[in-house]
């Protein structure tokens, strides 16, 4: 078999399945609870991240391989938010809780697979899981760093202002969810859901840390690992394009966005 036998043959299929599938567009609205971890505690025991809200928007695509699965991405902008707790005796000896809080703005691009409920009726369950790409845009607020020996029997900490060469540029996440898909037209649908996302790698560019910071300052560096962690309550509208596109039924019946027509 020749290649231009096979590449024919792969033209075909891809057509074929182009034609049974259906494109969406739609936007999303998605408030968020936000935290980053802070590693082992015992390297970190005078600071407190605690869970704190954020929230984001964008667009969405799908690519509707047939009734039940679904390849999903968009783009996402995402903020997320850190408040933080500090236990410390600053160098007029005066001991004190001091709070601090610092924001990470991301511009967020999922790749995920979805798996939506057959039956054909206006109200649908799905999930949904795969791996998110995070680019940095902005880093605002202040950063809680402190040194881990006593000096003359206390700790010091400061409070820099948060730069984005302390941070990585781009995170590699995984995400995960579930929903409820309501149909208000024959193309239009309500999204309502939640969403789980987990970073992979470290928040703080250790590096930048380091030298920005640590190395002017003569604080000991603080190697604990973070995380971004973030749950988030997704609100959206999803249109699903009409006309050729529409599904095929298995069994010949014809199927509308999930509607059956005998």
């Amino acid at each position: 078999m020749t290649l231009r036998v096979l590449f024919l043959l792969f033209c075909a299929m891809i057509t074929r399945y182009s034609a049974m599938a259906q494109i969406e567009v739609g936007g999303v609205y998605f408030p968020s609870i936000t935290v980053i971890s802070q590693g082992d505690d015992s390297e970190t025991p005078y600071i407190n991240n605690k869970l704190t809200f954020a929230g984001g928007l964008g667009s969405t695509f799908g690519y509707n391989f047939n009734e039940n699965f679904a390849f999903t991405t968009g783009i996402l902008y995402a903020s997320h938010n850190q408040k933080i707790e500090a236990s410390a005796t600053v160098n007029d000896s005066t001991w004190g809780i001091y709070n601090g809080k610092k924001r990470l703005d991301y511009l967020k691009v999922p790749l995920q697979l979805r798996y939506k409920s057959s039956g054909g009726g206006a109200v649908s369950f799905y999930g949904f899981a795969g791996p998110q790409i995070a680019f940095l845009l902005k880093a605002d607020g202040a950063t809680v760093t402190y040194q881990h020996y006593p000096n003359n029997g206390t700790y010091y900490f400061d409070l820099p202002a948060a730069s984005n060469s302390y941070y990585t540029p781009v995170l590699f996440e995984l995400s995960a969810g579930f929903g409820t898909e309501f149909q208000l037209a024959p193309d239009l649908f309500l999204q309502t859901g939640l969403k789980f996302d987990m970073a992979l790698n470290n928040t703080e560019k250790k590096s930048g840390f380091e030298e920005k910071f640590y190395r002017q300052t003569g604080h000991a560096y603080d190697r604990h690992d973070s995380r971004n962690y973030s749950m988030n309550l997704m609100l959206g509208f999803v249109y699903r394009l009409p006309g050729a596109n529409d599904l095929s039924h298995p069994h010949g019946k014809a199927k509308h966005n999930g509607i059956k027509y005998k």
